[in-house]
């Protein structure tokens, strides 16, 4: 299923983003790239995995992290791992 706009799961994930970067969520795309449009270094990427777990009651493994590269592949990870957890 592809990831729209106005996702649900994108505009939560989109609002745990912009708190820990303290930016404004509309400033965050789908197409935003982790790296080098939100500048999401390998702590901020922990740092961004455990809110998005507390926030969607998921684990991400630390591999996952470095395979995700825009907010469209944050979104999908976290879909993946809500299927599994129920």
């Amino acid at each position: 299923m592809p990831v729209e706009a106005n996702d649900p799961v994108f505009l939560k994930a989109r609002d745990v983003l912009a708190k820990m970067l303290k930016v404004r969520p509309n400033t965050i795309f789908l197409t935003s790239r982790l790296k080098d449009d939100l500048g999401i270094d390998s702590v901020d990427g922990l740092d961004m995995s455990y809110a998005l777990e507390n926030t969607f009651g998921i684990e991400i493994e630390d591999y996952e992290v470095g395979r995700l590269h825009n907010m469209g592949d944050v979104v999908l990870l976290i879909r993946e791992k809500s299927k599994k957890r129920k």
